[in-house]
């Protein structure tokens, strides 16, 4: 190990949680309340909550595939149908197991095989490319996240 460096293990781990290059995802979600990630700006698709309720459900398929199981499906396929969220309660659930997630996500990228692992359901896919998959999936749309606070004014810039 050469001092200083950062492995390639530990630049997993940072991905994961958004560290280094991204604003840490955590910080990116913390301090939500309901009537903001509700709205929707002018020319953005989706709102705050749509996207976390879409980083959940694909972030959830992609554990449940990395652990063997078949992901459940969720009644509204990829985005809810209304930007709204249905409550404070509902978007602080849908946070709080973004963020619990990543700890498993975690946990499965820290294991040394995890390049030579398959994905049973996803054949082809090793785990380390479906935890790369998630991880660049959850960049991207917390980067709209927070592009869609500071529309918003709810965005601080944190450096």
């Amino acid at each position: 190990m050469i001092r200083g460096v950062i492995t390639p293990e530990q630049a997993l781990k940072d991905a994961v949680y958004g560290k280094n290059a991204f604003a840490e995802y955590a910080k990116a979600l913390c301090g939500l309340d309901a009537p903001t990630a509700s709205q929707r700006p002018a020319g953005s698709p989706h709102s705050i909550w749509q996207l976390v309720w879409h980083l959940n459900y694909w972030q959830e398929a992609t554990l449940m595939a990395l652990q063997g199981e078949k992901p459940q499906h969720r009644a509204e396929a990829d985005y809810p149908a209304h930007p709204e969220a249905p409550s404070q309660e509902a978007l602080d659930i849908e946070v709080r197991q973004f963020l619990s997630d990543l700890e498993t996500l975690s946990t499965l990228a820290a294991d040394p095989g995890v390049a030579q692992q398959e994905v049973p359901a996803w054949k082809g896919f090793s785990k380390l490319a479906a935890i790369l998959l998630i991880t660049n999936h959850n960049a991207y749309h917390l980067g709209q996240v927070v592009l869609l606070r500071r529309m918003l004014g709810t965005w601080e810039d944190r450096g």
